[in-house]
């Protein structure tokens, strides 16, 4: 028969990602699944218990222990999904972690932001990679969004095209209304 000790299946109903036991020993096991738990809430359009949010947050540095390829490939997919721009305006300090030149556009004066501009982008962007990382990336500029790209492994054509989408954008960028 089936058997679900831990209520994965209510959770799964109630469109909830926890942590199966303590969250933080679980992430103490392994960083990834912080950034696992951002993508499936991004992918799935779930929502990330408090509990396990309270312990992605505690040990968020231990993402620095990753690979960059683990954590472009978790990025990847994150940045497809339907809610990407939403958990990634809920979990920043998990994102400045994860991709450290992303700080400079959260912390910049203007308002909005160019980390809020970028957001407003992502999320009115066809799920297509390139368009998506472009997105995420546009308020470094061309030459640093293809260093960052170059540091998480990604292979040549997207950062190629990320670089080229960035360069061409000669004119402000508008918010959608």
């Amino acid at each position: 028969g089936f058997v679900d000790p831990h209520d994965g299946r209510g959770a799964c109903l109630q469109k909830i990602i926890q942590a199966v036991g303590n969250p933080s020993q679980r992430f103490r096991e392994d960083a990834l699944r912080i950034l696992r738990a951002l993508r499936f809430a991004a992918v799935l359009g779930f929502q990330i218990d408090p509990g396990t949010q309270i312990g992605m947050r505690e040990l968020t540095e231990n993402i620095h222990l990753l690979s960059r390829e683990r954590v472009a490939a978790e990025f990847d997919k994150l940045l497809t999904g339907d809610g990407a721009a939403d958990i990634l305006r809920q979990f920043p300090d998990i994102v400045r972690t994860a991709i450290p030149p992303l700080a400079a556009l959260m912390e910049a004066s203007p308002q909005p932001t160019p980390w809020e501009r970028g957001l407003l982008i992502l999320q009115n962007t066809p799920a297509e990679l390139t368009l998506r990382w472009a997105a995420l990336l546009l308020g470094l500029g061309a030459d640093t969004a293809r260093d960052t790209l170059r540091q998480l492994r990604q292979p040549t054509r997207l950062i190629i095209e990320v670089r080229t989408l960035i360069a061409s954008m000669t004119l402000p960028v508008q918010e959608p209304l």
